[in-house]
């Protein structure tokens, strides 16, 4: 029987985002815990930029449930 590990989702929306989540993405062993979900173009570009590996939400959104999840982003922030 094989287990898969959990891994916790961060959703990053925007560029300024990224520039907050930096210095989290440094630490020992950060990619087998989390998995990045860039939401907004800007943030891929942050993303790509700083060379932190990620996932395009186009994988796992349709157009609809980004607006969605942009509008519940807000609301929550």
């Amino acid at each position: 029987m094989t287990i898969k590990k959990i891994k916790y989702l961060i959703f990053i929306e925007n560029a300024e985002q990224v520039e907050m989540f930096e210095n989290y993405s440094c630490k020992e062993n950060f990619y087998d815990n989390y998995k990045i979900i860039a939401i907004g173009p800007s943030a891929q570009a942050a993303l790509i930029k700083l060379d932190i590996k990620f996932d395009k939400s186009d994988h796992y959104f349709s157009n609809n449930d980004h607006i969605h999840v942009l509008k519940k982003a807000d609301e929550i922030i």
